[in-house]
C-alpha cells in the first residue's frame, strides 16, 4: 500500500520559481495551488494533479511541485506518470529524499524489491533516522537482505521509534536467523506485547523456543500462530519444524504434507519432507542422515 503522504502539499512556502514572475502571475499560481490542495483534500486526485501540472507551466524547475505531482499521480493509480514526475523532481534536486522513497514504493508495488531497497537506502542516507524511510527499508530487508543488515535496520528504527512493533518483530527474526534464539525470544515477546495478534511473531517465537529446547512454550506459541492462520503453508511448515526439533517425525510429516496441500509445490515443506525421507532411510539402513 502506497504511503506517499509525507507530501509537503502546502499553500505557502514554495521554493522560488526558476524564472521571475509578475505579481499577477504569482497570484494566479497561488490560486492554482490552492485549488490543487482543496482537490487533494476532497480526494479528487486527478483534479489536484491537473492543478500542479498547471503550476509547473510557469515553474518547471521546481522539485517540490514535481514531487507533489508524482505523489498525486501515484495516489490516483497512475504509476508511470508518477515515476516520471518523481524523476523530474530528482533531476531538479537529487536531494529530495521523499522522491527516492516514493520511487521505492513504486518499485516495490511492481515487485522489484532490490530496486526498492536501493531507493529506500538513498532516502535514508539523505535524511537518516526518518521513521517512515526506515520502516520502508525494513519492509524490504525482511525479504531481500542478510540477517545482519535486517538487524541493523531494525535497531536503527527502534532507536527513533521504540514502540514500533514491526521493528521488534524484524529484530527478533534477525536474531533467530543469526542463531541467537535467546535474543530472538526477548524481542519477539516485546513485539507481541505491542501486537498480540501478530501471527508472524508467534511463528518465529515458536521456532526460537524450539531451538532452546523449551518445547512446551514452543507448542503454545505455535498453537497461537495456527489459530491466527490455520491454513497458511508457512505456519504449517513451521509447525512441522517444531515437531522435528522433538524428533516427532510422524507429526512433522503430517504438518508438512498439510502445508503442501494448502500450497502445492511449497518449497520449504517439500524440501523438509525430502530431508526427512533421507534421514529415516539412512537410519533404517544403519547409516547417518542429516536431520
Amino acid at each position: 500500500m502506497l504511503q506517499l503522504l509525507g507530501i509537503l502539499l502546502v499553500i505557502a512556502g514554495w521554493m522560488a520559481p526558476a524564472t521571475a514572475e509578475t505579481p499577477s502571475a504569482a497570484l494566479e499560481r497561488g490560486g492554482v495551488l490552492r485549488a490543487g490542495w482543496e482537490a487533494y483534500q476532497r480526494g479528487d486526485f486527478p483534479s489536484a494533479a491537473s492543478a500542479y501540472r498547471k503550476a509547473l507551466e510557469s515553474d518547471a524547475g521546481n522539485p517540490v511541485l514535481w514531487y507533489n505531482l508524482g505523489c498525486l499521480e501515484a495516489l490516483g493509480g497512475n504509476l508511470d506518470e508518477a515515476e516520471t514526475a518523481l524523476e523530474r523532481a530528482l533531476s531538479a534536486d537529487p536531494r529530495v529524499a521523499g522522491a527516492h522513497d516514493a520511487l521505492g514504493q513504486i518499485a516495490e508495488l511492481r515487485g522489484n524489491r532490490s530496486a526498492a531497497r536501493t531507493r529506500y537506502a538513498e532516502a535514508d542516507r539523505l535524511k537518516p533516522g526518518t521513521p517512515a524511510f526506515l520502516s520502508h527499508l525494513l519492509r524490504v530487508d525482511l525479504t531481500v537482505s542478510e540477517p545482519g543488515a535486517l538487524r541493523d535496520t531494525a535497531s536503527r528504527l527502534l532507536a527513533v521509534a521504540p514502540d514500533h512493533a514491526d521493528a521488534r518483530l524484524a529484530l527478533g527474526v534477525a536474531h533467530l536467523k543469526l542463531e541467537a534464539p535467546d535474543l530472538a525470544i526477548h524481542e519477539l515477546r516485546r513485539a507481541l506485547e505491542l501486537n498480540p495478534e501478530a501471527t508472524t511473531a508467534w511463528n518465529a517465537l515458536a521456532l526460537a523456543y524450539a531451538q532452546t529446547g523449551e518445547f512446551d512454550a514452543a507448542r503454545e506459541a505455535m498453537a497461537k500462530a495456527r489459530a491466527g492462520s490455520p491454513d497458511d503453508a508457512g505456519t504449517l511448515t513451521n509447525a512441522g519444524v517444531v515437531e522435528a526439533y522433538q524428533q516427532r517425525w510422524d507429526d512433522a510429516r503430517r504438518a508438512w504434507e498439510a502445508a503442501l496441500a494448502a500450497r502445492p509445490g511449497f518449497a520449504p515443506a517439500r524440501q523438509n519432507l525430502e530431508a526427512l525421507d533421507t534421514l529415516l532411510s539412512a537410519e533404517s539402513s544403519g547409516g547417518e542422515g542429516n536431520p
